[in-house]
């Protein structure tokens, strides 16, 4: 999967710049909604949706004075209100793909040869997140569905090799001054009610856990960030017992983005485990043209949009591998539920060209559960280090790129296949 045969990339190459618009290219430093020419293939590496903590309240108990928020389904499971914003997203890419044409709006297929594909983890919230995102981008349209193993089965494409979530390399960066001091004190005062001593000293008194106690607290700080985001994109009426708004959940979220960064991007080890396959597929995809790489089936020729339901892990470990770094203070959630980082294949004036894309939604629209307002939702591009800060990179110098940030061991000589289910 790491070498690239050169004859076949330049084939590939020139049987879609046959096939591709000659409009003229939109500045890669400004947002977008639509690209000025239409992708060849477009591959959308999402988040599932607003889901539960992966834990219970009790086993969160030891974290915090007062009791956690009680959720409406099991630890891990996408929420009702999940699914619906699931289906607001998927209306919202329905528009930006231009699907809420009439004569755009049911395909003849929704199987291996249809322009518009979804590709889901085994997880049940992510089984869940997909079902939901394809009522939203094809309503009423009997065909949709999407592609997944049985849950529970282990899929290399989003869960990496295996302990590619717990490993670390023995060299990985864990200095406790890389974390954020001002923000770990704010989650402690909101955890146990207080910012003083006296609080914090009542608090271990009462045999209760602090962060700011712990050798390496950037595991439990980001957990414990990411589940008061949750209650807040879900809706909650009092996230964070009340004493966060919007901007101090913002803040704190900012200690998931911190711990995610080190774990991801500091350990090109860790990153690689969990991502190389998914990158390997991707890049492969894209070389090709089409989504045979990424269903695993012979005959998936079609793919004009691709989504991959994955994981905050899979954007976060594909950012460390490609050193991106796509951070907005008015977006401070790096990888919030629903977010997404698009891989676009377009045509340049001599060669084939893979641009890339981050699509958030802010943690407002996520609460609301709508994507209509101003600002809720766009395409931005996203600068690639190695390809000169651009968001742009000539299809040969991406997949080179690829090539050697993976690692070739733990991609699979093939992937699975993965039953269409509606």
């Amino acid at each position: 999967m790491g070498a690239r045969v050169a004859s076949a990339i330049a084939a590939a190459v020139a049987a879609l710049m046959l096939t591709m618009p000659t409009a003229q290219a939109q500045d890669a430093g400004t947002p977008v909604s639509r690209p000025a020419r239409t992708p060849v293939l477009r591959i959308v590496l999402m988040r599932h949706g607003v889901r539960s903590p992966t834990k219970s309240p009790e086993a969160l108990a030891p974290f915090a004075t007062e009791p956690w928020a009680r959720w409406p389904v099991a630890p891990g499971q996408l929420t009702p209100h999940g699914i619906a914003a699931m289906k607001a997203l998927g209306g919202w890419w329905r528009t930006e793909l231009g699907l809420d044409r009439p004569a755009a709006r049911c395909p003849a297929s929704a199987g291996v040869g249809a322009p518009l594909l979804v590709i889901s983890d085994s997880t049940p919230r992510n089984h869940a997140s997909a079902r939901a995102l394809m009522e939203g981008l094809l309503p009423g349209c009997p065909e949709a569905g999407h592609f997944g193993l049985p849950a529970g089965q282990h899929d290399p494409l989003f869960q990496g090799s295996a302990g590619s979530d717990e490993e670390v390399s023995p060299d990985a960066v864990k200095r406790r001054d890389r974390i954020p001091k001002d923000g770990l004190d704010e989650l402690q005062a909101v955890l146990i009610g207080g910012a003083g001593e006296a609080d914090r000293q009542a608090a271990r008194a009462s045999g209760h856990q602090l962060l700011v106690d712990q050798a390496d607290p950037r595991k439990p700080m980001g957990t414990l960030a990411e589940n008061l985001m949750l209650e807040y994109v879900e809706g909650l009426p009092a996230p964070a017992w009340g004493r966060l708004d919007e901007s101090g959940i913002g803040r704190i979220v900012e200690l998931h983005n911190a711990a995610f960064a080190q774990q991801w991007k500091d350990d090109p080890v860790a990153a690689r485990r969990r991502a190389s396959d998914l990158l390997a597929r991707v890049s492969a995809a894209l070389r090709a043209g089409n989504a045979r790489p990424l269903v695993g089936d012979a005959q998936a020729a079609g793919g004009g949009t691709v989504f991959l339901v994955g994981h905050d892990t899979n954007l976060a470990a594909v950012a460390g591998l490609l050193g991106l770094d796509w951070h907005d203070p008015a977006r401070p959630d790096d990888y919030p539920p629903g977010g997404a980082l698009v891989f676009d294949l377009v045509a340049g004036a001599a060669s084939a060209e893979v641009r890339l894309g981050i699509a958030m939604p802010t943690l407002s629209a996520l609460r609301r559960g709508r994507f209509d307002a101003t600002g809720d939702m766009a395409v931005k591009p996203v600068a690639v280090p190695w390809c000169g800060g651009a968001s742009a990179c000539p299809l040969g110098r991406f997949a080179d790129l690829v090539d050697q940030v993976i690692d070739t061991a733990a991609v699979p000589a093939a992937e699975p296949v993965r039953p269409f289910v509606r």
